[in-house]
């Protein structure tokens, strides 16, 4: 069921409900990666839902069904009010839906810090990320670090503010207001990433139970940076998983896409026990 959100500042964002036959485990917000529409995740929520999930995936501003009627470059959003406003509308719509009802986090990506940025967060009572990474650029390494450096301190900076915009072909999602990028690029060249510079105080954020799942062969969140995301969540109670080498092949978002419905499984196993009682990942 489509769904229209309004964040705390009346901006509407396009979302979509997903409701099971009968409703088992917390209700899930899907918080997605930079610039990645919501109709991405339609095939891993209507098989959440299929497993007693309702779930809620909705577009940044900016993003998909959230775009600003006169295009990105007349789009004054930013990259923390995606955390700080649409994120955290989304969490609260689930909350004032159902508030006896487990709220989980699924965060792609930037779904996974962005979650430091929502005073709602503290609601949710666990968060699976997958790919959700500390973004300096020194987190990679070789010609990969030399490329971030680039990305961070010259590519984003002057094409967004030449042109207004980041063009979705630097990242391989949608073409994005300037303001988002320059939010980005900013993070990027700082050694804690978003924690000093826009994150709510420790205090504030999230202190459920997080799993933060890495991908052997993803080219955007090296081992290392996804290590590094508990760090961003201090109260909560946090566990790192590395995907065997079998799962070589998934890169940065086939975690998401058919075929990896194993996972799938294995991720609402865990935000189900998760959301109740201290659980692990029963995929290896």
């Amino acid at each position: 069921m489509d769904v229209t959100l309004i964040a705390s500042d009346g901006r509407a964002l396009a979302a979509h409900l997903y409701h099971p036959y009968r409703e088992e485990g917390p209700a899930v917000v899907i918080a997605g990666a930079t610039g990645v529409p919501q109709r991405f995740y339609r095939r891993f929520a209507t098989h959440l839902a299929e497993r007693g999930a309702t779930v809620l995936t909705f577009d940044y501003r900016g993003v998909g069904g959230s775009r600003h009627a006169g295009g990105p470059r007349h789009d004054g959003a930013t990259m923390s009010e995606w955390g700080s406003l649409d994120l955290n509308e989304a969490i609260g719509h689930l909350a004032d839906r159902d508030p006896d009802r487990p709220i989980a986090v699924v965060g792609h990506s930037a779904g996974g810090w962005l979650l430091s940025l929502a005073p709602n967060a503290q609601l949710v009572s666990a968060a699976l990320t997958v790919g959700s990474q500390n973004g300096y650029w020194r987190q990679w390494t070789g010609r990969a670090r030399a490329a971030r450096y680039v990305q961070w301190h010259v590519a984003l900076p002057a094409v967004a503010g030449l042109t207004g915009v980041l063009p979705g072909r630097y990242f391989g999602g949608e073409t994005l207001p300037g303001g988002v990028a320059k939010d980005w690029a900013r993070w990027g060249r700082r050694r804690d990433f978003v924690d000093g510079a826009g994150a709510l105080p420790p205090e504030r954020r999230f202190a459920g139970r997080l799993l933060a799942v890495s991908v052997p062969d993803d080219p955007f969140a090296p081992e290392t940076a996804v290590a590094w995301l508990p760090t961003l969540y201090p109260r909560a109670a946090s566990e790192v998983h590395t995907l065997a080498g079998r799962h070589r092949g998934l890169g940065h978002f086939g975690a998401f896409r058919p075929g990896a419905e194993g996972l799938w499984d294995a991720g609402w196993a865990w935000l189900r026990g998760a959301a109740r009682a201290p659980s692990r990942f029963p995929l290896r």
